[in-house]
């Protein structure tokens, strides 16, 4: 290949004096190696320019030099550049073009502008073509060529320490959620078993003569089921990206539905506490648009926390209704309450309220946490209102469909 006679009018490396010193007495062991291109199409510009680019005190500069846009694309092809000065004006063409060559601003080396035409156009063009400064030919100098260079050369590489981080977080983000929902996959698949399981024993389906005892611990064994489906859930949705996907596969919803289907999953809470609960769902049908699987999650956490917070006993009033253009589905429990304090504690993720000893301090602390990030993703909110030993209730808030 005859590249170097064919493609450059000339391609000469900085002189190295016999005591192996630099332009300005620094040993060249300390400078920086560049490989600079020059694409310049007058001789006399050219040799200014690399006259300052010798006299840097900083690098070693490896020039080259295209004297046309087709010489630079060639180069561009041929080798790997540090730094390219181009000229805006090459003949009939123009130094955008070189630039474009190079990988415009995803380009791998460092491009500067340097040109006797420095109008706020051509900056602003270079600028948008990838270029990352811009130098006035009548104001240039070894000094404002150097610091020019040496800045480049530093954002340069910072911006790509950053591109390498944010593709790494990335390829780190994919593969928590893989993890999370292969995990959520093989813990669930038999715990859904052995929930089935223990609903056919409990229920008695096949009328086998099972013991009254052998109910109650399928019951027990049900519940806790139940339990740690919720905190594989939360923990799941906690992890993932799945509740900010807020353009997901949102879909059309009877909100009156919703609410039966997260009841039917925690009944068996409240009735092995005695817990009485009053359902009062709306006369018509209230349409809502969402995501149905996360909507029933976060009315199962409000649901299972009114459950675990209320005494044996109690009393726990579901109201799906509307007002204006929200719909509401309104949980109230007759359990021990919250302060103000308790309440922005239980929000936030992982919070957990101080509870007395008569009551048992299950889950993650992540329910309500997980409640107001669904609201949030739906365009809605969470409503708490609470006072020690008097109850709470929990009101989730949905825009209705306009």
């Amino acid at each position: 290949m005859r590249y170097e006679s064919q493609l450059l009018d000339a391609v000469e490396s900085c002189p190295v004096p016999n005591d192996d010193q630099g332009w300005h007495g620094q040993s060249l062991a300390q400078k920086e190696q560049l490989s600079v291109l020059i694409v310049e199409d007058d001789d006399f510009d050219f040799h200014i320019i690399k006259r300052f680019m010798l006299e840097a005190k900083g690098y070693s500069a490896k020039i080259d030099r295209a004297s046309s846009l087709a010489k630079a694309k060639l180069a561009a092809t041929h080798r790997r550049y540090d730094v390219v000065l181009i000229d805006f004006c090459l003949g009939d063409d123009t130094g955008v073009l070189a630039m474009s060559a190079f990988g415009g601003r995803q380009s791998d080396c460092v491009m500067i502008l340097i040109t006797g035409m420095l109008a706020p156009d051509i900056q602003k063009i270079s600028l948008k073509a990838g270029a990352v400064s811009c130098i006035d030919k009548e104001q240039l100098n070894s000094k404002m060529l150097e610091a020019t260079i040496t800045t480049a050369l530093h954002n340069h590489r910072l911006e790509q320490e950053l591109h390498r981080a944010i593709f790494d977080l990335e390829e780190a983000t994919r593969a928590k959620n893989a993890f999370y929902a292969n995990m959520s996959h093989d813990l669930k698949t038999p715990l859904n078993a052995i929930m089935g399981y223990a609903e056919i024993i409990s229920s008695n389906c096949l009328n086998l003569p099972v013991p009254d005892q052998y109910r109650d611990y399928a019951n027990l064994i049900r519940s806790g089921g139940l339990h740690l489906l919720e905190v594989i859930n939360n923990l799941v949705l906690s992890a993932s990206d799945k509740i900010n996907s807020v353009g997901g596969p949102f879909e059309q919803a009877n909100l009156n539905l919703l609410v039966d289907k997260a009841l039917e999953l925690v009944l068996i809470l409240a009735q092995n506490k005695s817990i009485n609960v009053d359902l009062s769902p709306s006369n018509e049908a209230i349409p809502v648009y969402c995501q149905p699987s996360l909507i029933t999650q976060a009315i199962v956490n409000i649901l299972s926390n009114a459950i675990k917070y209320t005494p044996d006993g109690g009393h726990i009033a579901v109201r799906v209704h509307s007002c204006g253009e929200t719909h509401c589905v309104s949980i109230e429990d007759s359990g021990i309450g919250m302060s103000q304090d308790d309440i922005k504690i239980a929000k936030a993720p992982f919070g957990r309220c101080k509870l007395p000893p008569e009551l048992s301090q299950e889950g993650t602390g992540l329910g309500l946490s997980i409640v107001d990030r669904i609201a949030v993703s739906h365009q809605g909110g969470v409503l708490i209102e609470s006072q020690p030993g008097v109850g709470t209730k929990v009101t989730l808030k949905l825009p209705a469909i306009q």
